[in-house]
């Protein structure tokens, strides 16, 4: 519900009611930024800010390497072995959480997001391989976007979560590992890859999502 709360003001009146057009500009952006957050469970900041085209690129997986990434359900059954299904992949630059130095890892997610990024080519009009993602017009990084979000929070009284813990665009992070788990498709092995941090980190701090299932399962 607050997700969908979040997403639609952004998507609507909100994103253009400025005179400013560098802040129509950004909140244009930042909408983007948050719906794929929301859907890659990426860190904020360097990680994501850091994208630049040459890092995007399209995989075509087969059945078998569908289930094995347990990354989503097959559109097809193609026994054969072909193609039935397209992820998109981010190359992200970061930390290893093995080792705490930089490196790099693949970021996998749903081909829906293309049609975000696609949106986003249009926008800032920067398509190059070395060009950033998220970017003002000029091509150079946008460095307000916590404060950016902060406001929207506060105007849907969502600057707190249930937990009396101030929100930021790491909680993005969070809520999509939850969503994650929720729905059972994935482990803590799997986010482990995705998200770049250790099992004993993900049960720490999602091990509510367990017990929430199980006192489910304690009323049925």
């Amino acid at each position: 519900t607050e997700w969908n709360r979040l997403t639609n003001l952004m998507h609507g009146k909100w994103r253009t009611d400025s005179k400013s057009y560098h802040s129509r500009y950004k909140r244009e952006v930042l909408r983007i930024y948050v719906l794929v957050l929301g859907n890659t469970g990426m860190r904020p900041g360097i990680e994501s800010l850091g994208l630049k085209w040459k890092d995007v690129s399209e995989l075509k997986l087969n059945k078998q390497q569908i289930q094995d990434m347990q990354a989503q359900q097959p559109n097809t059954n193609n026994e054969d072995g072909s193609v039935v299904d397209t992820v998109l992949q981010f190359r992200v630059e970061g930390k290893t959480s093995a080792h705490q130095t930089e490196g790099q890892r693949m970021v996998t997610a749903r081909l829906n997001v293309k049609g975000w990024l696609e949106e986003l080519k249009e926008l800032t009009g920067r398509t190059d391989k070395e060009d950033l993602l998220f970017c003002m017009p000029d091509g150079s990084p946008i460095k307000d976007f916590t404060e950016m979000f902060r406001d929207v929070l506060e105007i849907l009284d969502m600057r707190y979560g249930a937990d009396k813990r101030l929100r930021t665009l790491y909680s993005l992070r969070h809520s999509w590992a939850t969503w994650k788990l929720r729905e059972g498709k994935l482990g803590y092995e799997q986010l482990k890859l995705q998200m770049d941090t250790s099992v004993a980190m993900l049960e720490q701090h999602y091990d509510h999502v367990e017990a929430d299932d199980f006192a489910e399962e304690l009323l049925v």
